[in-house]
């Protein structure tokens, strides 16, 4: 009996350090996305000073990138315009 109830004992301790175990991957992995989700915040940052302050004009892929928001900030405006001609109308 005794035998048994040792193993029941070693199985529960290994179920609770395999829980922690998961318990800790998880804090972990949660950490990493929190850490990631800071450097892109910091890169949209750096990205909206850059483009605010006409940083870098000399490099191509940053006017290539600026180009492109001028035109979405168009569309916007055009989408805009259509939005609120069919809100009058109501």
């Amino acid at each position: 009996m005794a035998g048994i109830i040792d193993k029941v004992g070693i199985l529960t301790q290994m179920a609770v350090d395999k829980g922690r175990e998961v318990v800790d991957v998880n804090k972990l992995k949660m950490e990493i996305k929190s850490e990631e989700r800071t450097i892109k915040s910091y890169l949209l940052i750096i990205g909206q000073y850059v483009a605010l302050h006409d940083v870098l004009r000399d490099n191509d892929i940053i006017v290539e990138q600026l180009q492109k928001i001028k035109e979405s900030d168009q569309r916007i405006d055009e989408l805009k315009a259509k939005l609120d001609i069919i809100q009058s109308r109501r």
